[in-house]
């Protein structure tokens, strides 16, 4: 099984390699360390470079042409590393909404089995929409392909880049979780030095339903840039505790996504330390998020099989041509399908 699969859909943490190992094990234990390190870790980036330069020649000259064609509807700062935008200023999130809320509708019947056949932090945020969802309503899909949404992250991206994930995500609040998990926790996504993520709120979000909450780029490269002094390699696959980052910056400077449905934001997780699900009792956050990445990203994370080929564009095509395709359900199952298989499987009984 893909070890990214094995840890839900997140690359997989630095190994614990001894200093010292012989032989050709040895030899590859030391190679896998390295690409955990900063400098390894540009190192596989030129390599992925080095394997489809076509591929970046060709996307950065589609990124270009499009973007003379009209200016991006939101500014993404870049030195914050995100931009937000209110209701309604981005064309096309009312219809997308109504037709989120009818998904939430049918399956929060299920929600409580849904959450039950997940594991440790997969049981705060649940996916609602699966690779099947996706191809019998592209509306959900054809949200990302439009100008208002790819604008602006081919400006900040300087490339067309491929859509990897489309998600209506729930967080809930599990109080068997006494302490934060791993996304409840300051960290910074390990796919890219560099990527987009696009949140709508698709019902009013607020302090108390578990927003994402974010340091601006800036800020996060100086807490890092501290952080980092004492383990330089496991900067990009650790998670942080509040306390250790707010000895390097002060709570104010924490940037939270509350607002009403509708309300959202661009923002670079690989740059910004982050977190997010952190739901108090009662509370609950439904939102729609988009997952957009350079073609020549480091790490093959979890991803949606979408069909480019229904695209007569171009530049469409491109965004849903990934550089590795996934079997189609192979991360992104039916929940309910996948709730009633692990329901029979605990109901079976045990082999004698």
């Amino acid at each position: 099984m893909d070890a990214a699969k094995e840890n839900g859909g997140l690359a997989p943490p630095a190994p614990d390699v001894p200093a010292r190992r012989g032989g050709l094990r040895g030899l590859k234990s030391r190679i896998d360390l390295l690409r955990y390190d900063p400098l390894g870790m540009r190192a596989v980036k030129g390599w992925r470079l080095l394997t489809a330069p076509r591929e970046y020649v060709v996307r950065r000259a589609a990124a270009r042409a499009a973007l003379r064609t009209a200016p991006p509807a939101v500014r993404i700062d870049e030195r914050l590393g995100y931009g937000t935008f209110g209701p309604g200023e981005v064309a096309g999130t009312e219809a997308l909404l109504q037709q989120c809320a009818r998904v939430f509708g049918e399956l929060a019947p299920h929600l409580a089995d849904i959450q039950e056949a997940q594991v440790g932090n997969r049981r705060v945020t649940i996916d609602l929409f699966s690779d099947d969802r996706l191809r019998d309503e592209p509306a959900f899909v054809d949200f990302a392909l439009a100008d208002p949404v790819l604008l602006p992250v081919m400006r900040y991206l300087c490339t067309v880049p491929f859509l990897a994930r489309v998600v209506l995500g729930v967080s809930l609040h599990c109080p068997e979780l006494s302490e934060p998990t791993y996304h409840q926790r300051f960290h910074v996504d390990n796919d890219d030095f560099r990527l987009l993520r696009v949140y709508v709120n698709a019902a009013d979000v607020t302090a108390a339903d578990g927003p994402l909450c974010i340091l601006p780029a800036d800020v996060s490269a100086r807490v890092l840039a501290h952080l980092r002094r004492g383990r330089p390699s496991q900067g990009r696959y650790e998670s942080y505790c509040d306390e250790e980052i707010f000895r390097h910056c002060d709570p104010s400077e924490v940037v939270r996504l509350t607002g009403p449905r509708g309300a959202g934001g661009f923002v670079d997780l690989a740059r910004c330390l982050h977190y997010g699900s952190r739901v108090e009792p009662g509370g609950q956050r439904l939102v729609y998020v988009l997952s957009f990445h350079r073609y020549h990203r480091i790490h093959d994370n979890a991803s949606n099989h979408l069909d480019g080929a229904r695209e007569s564009d171009r530049l469409r095509r491109l965004v849903l041509a990934p550089p590795r395709s996934f079997p189609h359900g192979y991360f992104c199952p039916d929940p309910v399908v996948e709730a009633q298989r692990a329901r029979a499987a605990r109901a079976a009984p045990a082999p004698r």
